[in-house]
């Protein structure tokens, strides 16, 4: 997996037109895969709900701003993205929720991809930058929204666990530093193994 969280096309799902570059800062990620010693692109990801730079605190979606991969399922980062919608598979119409960002999940069936959901954090908020980091170790993933909690400004930052059975994902607990305090941006990067999770923040 490869993000390039500046692509520009507006382009949405999977392998869709890459030359229509009216989607500015939207993202996109690449997969790769090997056979024997040659490397080949399998599959070109965009966002269900693609979008591009659109005002003065909205630098675009950033879609493949992270990366994470687990056997069959890639998992993309979108800390730009706007929606206000809450949980797994909300609503993704409404950008009132600028930067609140989204994280993404792909599975593949042999050589096809398709995207299997679609997360925000419960508590979604304006500036939160879910997304900015991505971890996934088999059927748990882990996210971190390290620019907000309790305001938009105040840094303290949090990370979201979800789980999936069979198909379907949910949120199942939300990780937050012992002693943080305003821009310790905690949840700024993680990195998971089985069920170990360790989350960083940075300002602390």
């Amino acid at each position: 997996m490869v993000g390039a969280p500046e692509e520009d096309s507006n382009a949405t799902g999977v392998n869709g037109n890459q030359s229509d570059n009216n989607g500015t800062n939207s993202g996109a990620a690449y997969v790769f895969v090997r056979s024997g010693t040659n490397w080949s692109q399998h599959a070109y990801l965009k966002a269900s709900n693609t979008g591009r730079q659109s005002g003065r605190f909205d630098y675009g979606d950033n879609f493949g701003w992270s990366v994470a991969v687990s056997g069959d399922t890639v998992v993309v980062g979108a800390p730009g993205e706007d929606s206000n919608a809450t949980g797994v598979d909300g609503n993704q119409n409404n950008n009132s929720a600028t930067n609140s960002g989204a994280v993404y999940v792909f599975v593949r069936d042999e050589v096809t991809w398709t995207q299997q959901a679609y997360l925000k954090q419960s508590s979604n908020q304006l500036f939160r930058e879910f997304g900015r980091s991505v971890a996934i170790d088999g059927e748990i993933l882990v996210a971190g929204g390290p620019s907000g909690r309790e305001s938009f400004a105040s840094g303290l930052g949090e990370a979201n666990v979800f789980r999936r059975t069979g198909t379907n994902w949910t949120e199942q607990e939300v990780l937050r530093g012992s002693n943080t305090e305003p821009f310790d941006f905690f949840g700024f990067s993680i990195a998971l193994s089985g069920d170990t999770a360790v989350v960083a923040a940075w300002g602390r």
